[in-house]
Formats: C-alpha cells, sequence, structure tokens
C-alpha cells in the first residue's frame, strides 16, 4: 500500500499522551538485531526486548498513524497493513523481503517501517503473509504478488538464489472449463519457512516452493515445485476456511471443523503418531475435543489448535515449553498427541493464537494475552527468562502498556518476535440528554472500534433507568439530581471498553430542562466521529451489489481529506475476518463519492448468503489533522431484490 512517508523517530522516545492518543496501537518485542520491531532501539545487538514498545506507522500528513489492520511476521523482516490499505515493511532486506532495492545482498538494519509500492492497477491490498525470508500480497482483484527468497521456488516462478525485491505477480493454474470466469482469483495466502499457498474463490488450494518434507502436501514429495501445484484434501468436507503454514508443515481447515496437516513430523508437529513425515494430507483428531475446531497456528516445529468452546490443544517441539505444559519439556522428545493447555484461574476461554519460532501466544476472552515456549530475545513480552535457553512452559500474561488489550496476533512461524495489535473498541457516546422526573426517557448509545456487535453495561444511572444489552438507556426517573454514568461496550471478542464519566442530570417536575448538545465544528473529533459514523450505512441488495460490484456512498459535512472505507464480514467469533469492500478516495467540496469496490471474497460470501452481516470501518484522515476512526454494523439482503 502506497503514500509519501515522512521521517519518524524511535517509538521508545514517544510521549506517553501521544500512544495513549493512538487509534490502534501496535506492539512489538522480543528479537529486534535487524530493526524487525520498527525501532532503532537494539538494531544490530542481540539483547533481548522483553517490554513491549509501540511501533508507529508514519502519517502522510505528519505524525505517527497506528491503525493497524493486520501484521506477519518473517524470520527477520515484518509486514504491517494498515486500515487505509498501505503496506509497510521493515527489518532485515538481504533478499528484498521488504520489497525495495535497498541494502539487497547486505544483512542491514531497516528499522523505520516504509510503504511497499505494487504496480498500477493492483488494487486495494486485502491480506498479507511472510515466510521465513519472502513475502506474499493479495489485492482486492484477486492478485498475488510476492518478493523476496526464492530458492525453492516460492515466490511461484524458476528458482533463483538472487535478491527479488519487486512484486511480481503470481501465475495460478486456470479453473477447468466448466468453471471457468475469467482469470484465476485469489481468496486466502499463507506462507511457511520457504513454501506459499494459495486458496483461489473457486474453492482450488495450491502450494509452491520448498516441498523436501511433502509441506506442499504433493505426493510424491519433491524438492521443490516452483509451478503453483494442486493440493487435494482426501475425504475433504466443507470449503476451506483457513491455512496455517509452519517451518516444514502446512494446516488447512475446513468449514465443518476437518483439520489436515502434511509435512515434517520429527517432532510430532502434525499432532500424527508413527510417521517421521507425509505429503499427504492427514486428518488430526483431538481427545476430549468440545466444540468445532475454529483456529491453528503452527510454529517453526510446534502446532497450536483452539476449539469453539476455547479450549487450547499443543502438540510438536516441547524443547522451550512452547506446548505450555512439563511433558517433556526441556527435551527434544517428540509429541504427537495434541494436549490441552492449561491456563490461571480466571483468565477465560481462548479467542485467539499466534505461534513464532518455538514461542506460544493465547489471547483470552478478556482481550489478555498470554504467552509461553522460549523467550531468549524476549518474545514471550515478559522479563522472566529473558536471555535464557530454558523453558518456560507456564503461560504468563503480558503486561501492555496502558492496559491496552490485544485484538489480533502476528502470524510467522519462523520469527523470534511478536507483534500484538490491539483493540480500539471507544464509546463513543460523549454526552447524555438532561430527563425529568416522571417522564420516560429514552437514549441509545454508541462505539466504535473493535469487533460489532457490541453489549452494554452501566454504572450510575439515576434511580429508574436501566441499560439494555443493544445500548438503549429506559426508563423513568424517580429522582432528580445529577449522576456520573459510566458507560461499558464490550465488542463480540470479549473486549470491554469503559467511557469516561458522562453527567446525566435529572430535573424535578416544576423545573425545565435544557439540554445542551456538543457543538458541530468539523474539527471536533467527537463530533466529526458521529457525523461520518451516521452516514456509513449501506442501503443496498445483494443482488444489485453482485450486479454492479460495487456501492457508492455519498458523504456530507466532512471536511476535505483522505477517507478510507472497508466492509467487513465475520462469520463468528473465533473466525478470521473477511474483506467484503473496499474505496478509498480524497473528499473535497466536488468529490463527495467514494467508490466501495467488491473483492473476490466479498463476491463469493454475497452468492451464497441470503443475509450478510458488515462492520463498515471508515478512517478519515483531515489535511493537517490526525486520522479519526468510526465503525457501524450493516445488514445486506435478497429481500425485495429481483
Amino acid at each position: 500500500m502506497l503514500l509519501t512517508l515522512v521521517a519518524l523517530t524511535s517509538p521508545a522516545a514517544a510521549p506517553a499522551d501521544t500512544l495513549r492518543g493512538l487509534t490502534k496501537p501496535l506492539y512489538g518485542f522480543g528479537l529486534n538485531i535487524y530493526g524487525e520491531l520498527g525501532s532503532a532501539s537494539g538494531v544490530n545487538t542481540q539483547t533481548p526486548q522483553p517490554n513491549p514498545v509501540a511501533v508507529l506507522l508514519p502519517h502522510p500528513s505528519g505524525g505517527a498513524l497506528s491503525t493497524v489492520a493486520a501484521a506477519a511476521l518473517g524470520a527477520y523482516h515484518s509486514l504491517v497493513l494498515s486500515s487505509d490499505g498501505t503496506l509497510y515493511a521493515f527489518g532485515n532486506n538481504y533478499y528484498g523481503e521488504l520489497g525495495s532495492a535497498t541494502r539487497n545482498g547486505t544483512d542491514g538494519a531497516d528499522a523505520s517501517p516504509t510503504a511497499i509500492a505494487l504496480p498500477a492497477g493492483s488494487g486495494a491490498i486485502t491480506a498479507i503473509a511472510a515466510g521465513a525470508q519472502h513475502s506474499l500480497v493479495l489485492t482486492a482483484t484477486g492478485q498475488l504478488y510476492a518478493f523476496g527468497q526464492n530458492k525453492a521456488g516460492q515466490l511461484g516462478v524458476a528458482a533463483n538464489t538472487s535478491a527479488n525485491p519487486v512484486p511480481t505477480a503470481v501465475a495460478l493454474p486456470l479453473a477447468p472449463p466448466r468453471l471457468r470466469r475469467g482469470p484465476t482469483r485469489v481468496a486466502a495466502i499463507a506462507a511457511g519457512g520457504n513454501s506459499s499457498y494459495a486458496l483461489t474463490s473457486l474453492g482450488f488450494l495450491y502450494g509452491f516452493g520448498d516441498d523436501y518434507d511433502g509441506q506442499l502436501g504433493i505426493a510424491p514429495a519433491a524438492s521443490t515445485y516452483p509451478t503453483p501445484t494442486a493440493i487435494t484434501l482426501p475425504g475433504q468436507n466443507g470449503a476451506i476456511t483457513e491455512i496455517a503454514a509452519g517451518g516444514a508443515d502446512a494446516f488447512v481447515l475446513t468449514s465443518t471443523g476437518q483439520l489436515y496437516a502434511f509435512g515434517d513430523n520429527h517432532y510430532g508437529e502434525l499432532g500424527i503418531s508413527g510417521i517421521a513425515q507425509t505429503a499427504t494430507p492427514t486428518l488430526v483428531a483431538l481427545p476430549g475435543q468440545q466444540g468445532a475446531i475454529t483456529g491453528v497456528a503452527a510454529g517453526a516445529e510446534h502446532t497450536l489448535v483452539m476449539t469453539a468452546s476455547g479450549q487450547l490443544y499443543s502438540f510438536g517441539s516441547n524443547q522451550y515449553g512452547q506446548l505450555g505444559g512439563e511433558t517433556n519439556a526441556g527435551t527434544t522428545s517428540p509429541n504427537p498427541t495434541p494436549a490441552i493447555v492449561k491456563f490461571p484461574p480466571g483468565a477465560g476461554p481462548v479467542r485467539q493464537i499466534g505461534a513464532a519460532g518455538s514461542a506460544s501466544y493465547a489471547v483470552t476472552s478478556s482481550g489478555t494475552l498470554y504467552s509461553f515456549g522460549t523467550n531468549y530475545y524476549g518474545q514471550l513480552g515478559i522479563a522472566t527468562g529473558s536471555g535464557s535457553t530454558n523453558a518456560d512452559p507456564d503461560p504468563v500474561a503480558v503486561t501492555l502498556p496502558d492496559g491496552a488489550r490485544v485484538e489480533t496476533l502476528a502470524r510467522g512461524a519462523n520469527a523470534q518476535h511478536m507483534l500484538a495489535i490491539t483493540s480500539n473498541l471507544d464509546v463513543s457516546t460523549t454526552t447524555l440528554a438532561g430527563g425529568r422526573v416522571g417522564t420516560p426517557y429514552d437514549q441509545t448509545v454508541a462505539a466504535t472500534g473493535g469487533v460489532a456487535p457490541y453489549s452494554w453495561s452501566a454504572t450510575g444511572l439515576p434511580h429508574g433507568l436501566t441499560i439494555s444489552a443493544a445500548g438503549a438507556i429506559t426508563g423513568t426517573p424517580t429522582s432528580s439530581g445529577s449522576a456520573g454514568v459510566v458507560l461499558t461496550a464490550t465488542d463480540s471478542d470479549g473486549i470491554a471498553s469503559p467511557s469516561e464519566a458522562i453527567s446525566l442530570t435529572i430535573a424535578s417536575n416544576s423545573t425545565t430542562t435544557t439540554t445542551t448538545t456538543s457543538g458541530t465544528n468539523p474539527t471536533n473529533s467527537a463530533s466529526l466521529r458521529a457525523r461520518l459514523r451516521s452516514q456509513l450505512g449501506a442501503h443496498v441488495t445483494i443482488a444489485k451489489l453482485l450486479k454492479t460490484g460495487h456501492y457508492r456512498l455519498t458523504l456530507h459535512g466532512l471536511p476535505s481529506g483522505k477517507v478510507a472505507i472497508r466492509w467487513l464480514h465475520r462469520s463468528s467469533p473465533h473466525s478470521s475476518t473477511v474483506l467484503v469492500a473496499s474505496g478509498t478516495t480524497h473528499l473535497s467540496a466536488t468529490a463527495l463519492v467514494v467508490s466501495i469496490e467488491l473483492t473476490v471474497r466479498g463476491r463469493h460470501l454475497l452468492a451464497h448468503a441470503k443475509h450478510l452481516g458488515l462492520t463498515i470501518a471508515a478512517t478519515l484522515t483531515p489535511a493537517g489533522s490526525s486520522a479519526i476512526s468510526a465503525t457501524r454494523t450493516a445488514t445486506l439482503s435478497r429481500k425485495g431484490t429481483r
């Protein structure tokens, strides 16, 4: 993603007030020898970095932008996708894995996040993935781009040992004639050590790159497959919903909860006993499983799997305690039987997982991040064991600045560092209308960010008033006076965000109540956010969207500047978020329309849906001002269409 950038100072030097004001801070910890944490601190040393520090992305109009949509980890580099569609890269660039020609062929540090430019007409970037030393980028047009190391053909072209810094389109085979609908479009991607994976919008899965251990799922295994080759899942039931790639293995999850594994199994990292490796995708069984499998994460030689009930299973190497238990911790013995990871009392169910190298990460329903495994470089985000090769098998909570709660973890099987995206959930209601004793009261409150829909609670409400889970404050006040009301929004991931105390005045029957509302000055961030949010509703049917491929949204009363809008769908709290449509434009007095284009996956979802719930997220960046974000929910329907 694209933009002219302004140089940054070290994130560690940023004032605390600046960090608290960021829309969605990204924190990093662990190895930083090449600046893979986006910070000059620790560059060219192997000093552990156990304390999470904010990674600040450059803002096009100056200052820092930290509204982050996704992150991916290579062995020594990082990719970060911002919510406005810009892709940043930092770390080592020996093979061109940062998408630039700077320091190719030289081990050096590029600690400043720098934008990657794709070829003109590529479309908005919707997904990113990082192998050990190569990078993959997927656009809204369904085109896959690759750059970096290609010694095994992991870029989808003939293998070479030189740097490949220019993002180059990967050509996938055409679909069978009976299914062909133009060019092959990619819907999802993954990257392992030296291997790459692409799932098309028609459900075909391809692998390319290193296959020495059968990690491409192609039998018989060959040393390399530079040409994307189809992967077949024996007995597949349901569409593929997730691909996860480890150091030399891979996993595929289907919509019915089937989990297939293939590749290296010397430490039992496939969760299968009796084999050292296999090129045949094989089903994995979880003893005592409760609920469907909803996610999988692969490290260098271990694997994590979570279920809908919040269970976390682990298997593979436990040399550094990365399985979260004492069994064989500190030894090189294999652990092929999936075992449940135990967390401290009150931790709550697991809702998200991540694995990097020999470290493991889990986010619970409270938004608390737990880590276990190796902490040699501080990659657990805690001081205990930092700089030591000892095993750390007990899940420990990671403390982020200002009590931030984690929303999304980066993925990177070969990394020795971690990037964590925190929640930007915020109560957007800042004033409450006054009421009168004996007169029915009714006001609905609102929130932005996080993962909608939200549930609500409140403290300090005047007698006679209650708040519903949907955020409606109703009832009939029974006594006069002023109250300080604290509203708390909880998103569908279980992350809660309380407001500051908001004054609510109840007048007696004999007193005239005057209600004061906040001004509508466009420079006021709260009112501007509310104005932007009020205009984000999608008034269109599924049939019309499929026919036109876009939705044109007209915005009014907003200052000139850049606006980016994304339509996101999440089928369940435990599933990954899908970008359905997106659009970016520069607002001015004459340019008020944003064209929101459907993605390939968006078309696929709509083609099979009667109703589709959306979270509509928008970021407005007025000229010379900080970005303002707003979200709301909407439902697309076929009702009333022809």
